[in-house]
């Protein structure tokens, strides 16, 4: 910053230091011009030079130039001791192509041959002294001397204001210009098209006008009095002689003309001219079309070639309103009837800021999102990545009717499925469709907490129906769901790992929740071989034995087990592993009436088959997982008899049932050999001052921990077993060394009974329960209702 302010301070002590010295050559170089010779360009040019010296240009440097020829080639050579102000350096440049010892341009050579008086031109070096804009250059050739024009001096500042005030009829230079372009026309001066063209003349943009040649003007003229009687997006180009820059002279409807418009109108002549816009003039007035200048500073020699017809047709399409392109963009998807119907209800519904965030395309697809959400009442969501985001991030859409999102219940579902959220813009879309409707458009910037790389195309269903699953109290929000994208895992296979998981919490081992799930999460492919490994134990539908086909799969999960460092990680994963091993049934293969995975997972385990379970150990259990309850049922022996008991212990309901199960046994020594017991937990429990609904949320836990225990349970009928539907029934060696003869059903009352538990939270049910009116009664019978059978 010091060596920046350095060097602007010094260019202003050159400029004022020289001020005088620099009116001194220009008076020098007007004496060069004599006065009354009867040439109209000369005196022009002296004329020109007289108005500059009145207060109308503010000097800031000057240089001289000689032109020898060596070796055929023009030379440019510094007049010795010619540098003043900001050109006293002789390695200051005034144009870059411009170089003292080094052969000149052409477009210098070709103002050299014209032997033309003066040229005015801009520079591409930028004034520190001022005013930060592009200096001007006035470039003068001497008066002929032996036959030669060798000797050009260069004025290097800025021109007043007054300059870009005045009518161009009282500047000199400018005034034979336009009386020139006035005469070329035709046009009788008090016509209508005559008076037009000379306030196109007048009102044009004052840098161009000094610059532009005769011809040059004339066309761009006509072709800006053609648009007042038809409007219409044209552009006009103008070439620098010196190939450093081109402007470009823009057109536009006035009511169609934003910001947005302008910056794509500047991406299309960066693009066209292969350069960078370095400054942009807008002009609004009463007429219908605006008028943009813009400059792009382009490489000299590098300019590709062009079309201008191409550029305006690419003006035309992105210039086109935001309404009429989403009418194109719905034709193509819908065809025009319905494309119609939907624009009339929505070509006035997206805010501006969603406008300049979005495309007209991606609007018809959020518009099919809004028409489904408005349809069935429910979230919508969409998963997309723009152009530039890396494979780790993408962005998310939810589309809520009516109301807006509350970001603190989101934002820890999105953060529990391993993500990180980077921003969130709301869009109030106000859909006109008879009653008017507002849905918002909550678009999140997300991206994996663990860098990982994201296929949107992979794991978009799966995102949703996780996403939707929370929202809708389906699924539990937690850090298992992060497995959905990590472990390629859908929610039902989730489900599997957090049922294992809520169990292993009430089986006492000593780790909390948050830990076993971050185990998981932290291991993510051993998490899907377990998943695996279950799966391919109690699938009823494959072929072979299972034992067959889970052998690869348990190799494969104790290779990748030796390769955890952690000791208690390891520890935690082989507990899952474990507790799979033990599973005896599952009713992850059946179905609801609907053809629908159920809203529950029960699992039988062979209790002595699992570590560190706590003393005494039941024969066997039944765990019970849904977001609304966890149960569990022990029996301790084939032949048992206890009651079902509403806990409020949620952290250890399993601990307070052996307990239970333990004094049943007691109880129950002379009427049956062992106890068993039931309980559960209600996870989503109402306000109990509200008694209806408090104890009905009891009631339908109740009948979801009594169905999954029904839907694991052979069935006794026409004398002989049937097993559950889509069941695999697993089997121990020691849990079959038994005959038939040596056991005894327990049956249940053929007349059905409500489940109903009991007030108090705490307390136990009826001694006898019994199927639900709306459950099928079945007579239950020892699980190992033969030999061999688990």
């Amino acid at each position: 910053m010091e060596v920046g302010i350095n060097a602007v301070l010094a260019d202003v002590r050159a400029a004022c230091t020289d001020w005088f010295a620099a009116r001194g050559r220009l008076d020098d170089v007007i004496a060069t011009f004599p006065a009354g010779e009867g040439n109209g360009d000369r005196e022009e040019a002296r004329d020109f030079l007289e108005w500059l010296r009145e207060n109308n240009f503010t000097f800031l440097g000057y240089r001289s130039y000689d032109f020898p020829e060596i070796n055929g080639d023009r030379i440019a050579r510094i007049v010795d001791g010619s540098g003043l102000g900001l050109l006293r350096n002789p390695e200051t440049t005034v144009f870059d192509e411009l170089r003292a010892n080094e052969i000149i341009p052409p477009a210098l050579a070709r103002f050299l041959d014209r032997q033309e008086f003066l040229s005015v031109t801009k520079s591409q070096r930028r004034s520190t002294v001022h005013r930060a804009v592009p200096i001007d250059c006035v470039l003068v050739q001497r008066p002929p001397q032996d036959n030669r024009l060798s000797t050009v001096g260069f004025f290097i500042g800025l021109f007043s204001a007054a300059t870009y005030n005045r009518s161009a009829r009282n500047i000199p230079l400018l005034r034979r210009k336009l009386e020139r372009v006035m005469a070329s026309a035709g046009f009788e001066p008090r016509s209508h098209d005559g008076r037009a063209l000379a306030n196109i003349v007048e009102t044009f943009p004052r840098d161009e006008l000094f610059q532009v040649t005769d011809e040059q003007l004339l066309d761009v003229a006509l072709g800006i009095l053609r648009l007042q009687h038809r409007q219409r997006v044209a552009v006009f180009v103008r070439r620098d002689d010196f190939d450093r820059f081109i402007s470009c002279l823009v057109f536009v409807p006035r009511d169609r003309y934003t910001t947005q418009l302008r910056l794509a109108i500047q991406g299309i002549l960066e693009r066209a001219f292969a350069g960078n816009v370095s400054a942009h003039y807008l002009q609004v007035g009463d007429a219908p079309l605006a008028r943009l200048l813009v400059i792009v500073q382009t490489t000299p020699g590098q300019i590709p070639p062009f079309d201008v017809d191409d550029l305006e047709r690419e003006i035309v399409a992105a210039s086109r309103a935001w309404s009429d392109r989403l009418f194109d963009a719905l034709q193509a998807v819908h065809g025009e009837e319905e494309a119609r119907r939907r624009h009339n209800q929505y070509k006035e519904a997206f805010p501006l800021g969603y406008r300049e965030r979005f495309s007209t395309e991606q609007a018809a697809g959020d518009i099919d999102a809004i028409e489904r959400s408005l349809a069935d009442g429910n979230v919508g969501l969409t998963l997309w990545r723009p152009f530039a985001a890396t494979h780790m991030q993408f962005r998310f859409k939810v589309y809520q009717p009516d109301q807006r999102l509350v970001l603190s219940h989101v934002l820890p579902v999105l953060e529990h499925m391993g993500l990180r959220v980077v921003d969130e813009v709301p869009h109030a879309v106000r859909v006109r469709a008879g009653v008017q409707r507002t849905v918002m458009i909550h678009d999140f910037g997300l991206e994996t907490r663990d860098g990982r790389a994201i296929d949107i195309g992979d794991v978009a269903e799966r995102f949703r129906e996780v996403f939707l699953g929370v929202w809708e109290g389906r699924i539990e929000s937690d850090s298992l769901n992060a497995l959905v994208l990590s472990a390629g895992l859908d929610a039902d296979r989730v489900r599997v790992l957090r049922t294992y998981a809520k169990y292993l919490r009430q089986a006492g081992i000593p780790f909390t929740q948050m830990y076993l799930e971050r185990v998981l999460t932290a291991h993510p492919e051993i998490a899907a071989a377990i998943v695996r490994l279950f799966l391919a134990l109690f699938d009823p539908d494959a072929e072979g034995e299972a034992e067959t086909r889970a052998a690869p799969i348990r190799a494969g999960i104790a290779a990748a087990l030796d390769a955890v460092v952690s000791a208690s990680d390891d520890r935690i994963l082989r507990r899952f592993l474990n507790l799979v091993e033990a599973t005896l049934r599952t009713t992850w293969y059946q179905t609801d009436a609907e053809g629908r995975s159920k809203q529950y997972l029960a699992i039988k385990l062979d209790s002595r088959s699992i570590d560190d379970l706590p003393l005494p150990r039941p024969m066997v259990e039944i765990f019970v997982y849904s977001p609304r309850v966890e149960g569990i049922h022990l029996r301790g022996g084939r032949v048992a008899r206890g009651g079902i008991r509403w806990s409020d212990r949620r952290e250890d309901f399993r601990t307070e049932i052996l307990g239970l199960m333990k004094a049943q046994t007691v109880k129950n020594a002379v009427i049956v050999p062992v106890g068993a017991k039931g309980g559960f937990v209600v996870k989503q429990l109402l306000d109990a001052s509200d008694r209806e609904k408090w104890q009905a949320e009891g009631i339908a836990c109740y009948r979801t921990l009594i169905r999954g225990v029904l839907d694991l349970t052979d069935n006794r009928a026409s004398g002989g077993i049937v097993p559950p539907p889509r069941v695999v029934r697993r089997w121990r060696r020691s849990l079959s060394r038994c005959r038939s003869g040596q056991r005894a059903p327990l049956r249940f009352p053929t007349s059905p009974m409500r489940l109903l538990p009991n007030t108090g939270s705490g307390s136990e049910t009826p001694s006898h329960p019994a199927a639900a009116a709306d459950t099928t009664t079945r007579q239950w019978v020892s699980p190992h209702a033969a030999p061999g059978r688990g």
